[in-house]
């Protein structure tokens, strides 16, 4: 659990140095609105996220939750089902970062519906934020058919 979770919290990192704010918000909480990337600098963000090797980061998680109902368990309660979630898109300058964070959220999702519930319920917030709140722009699409 304690891996997981330090690892969640890096991937979470490399997310705000990006974006700003989370691009999906733990269940329940307002949704942020959406920052510009690294104030100007998306290039550093990048080098931070290939330096951190994110892929490969989101690769461990998917691999230990892995048939792992109690890890899909921890990383629900703790709060980092969202740091996954939210790299579940294509990105042309970190190739392969959609199917890393999709097979994460997979797994994690596999053998717990509890998980699956709450996989769910932040995609519909987040497709409600999207509908209305124009101004802060589109956010990368997570298609929900890949996640399950």
């Amino acid at each position: 659990g304690l891996y997981l979770w330090g690892n969640v919290k890096l991937i979470h990192g490399l997310h705000h140095l990006r974006f700003g704010t989370a691009a999906v918000a733990e269940t329940g909480a307002p949704l942020p609105k959406r920052k510009e990337p690294t104030a100007g600098d998306p290039a550093k963000a990048v080098k931070a996220a290939l330096a951190c090797q994110l892929v490969g980061q989101l690769r461990l998680c998917g691999n230990i939750l892995f048939e792992n109902p109690q890890g899909a368990e921890f990383l629900r309660i703790s709060g980092g089902l969202p740091a996954l979630l939210s790299h579940c898109y294509a990105d042309p300058e970190l190739p392969l970062l959609r199917e890393a964070g999709v097979y994460a959220v997979r797994n994690a999702t596999q053998h717990s519906p509890e998980t699956r519930d709450a996989v769910r319920q932040l995609l519909a917030e987040r497709r409600t934020r999207d509908a209305s709140s124009a101004e802060s722009g589109p956010l990368p699409m997570i298609e929900e058919s890949s996640l399950f």
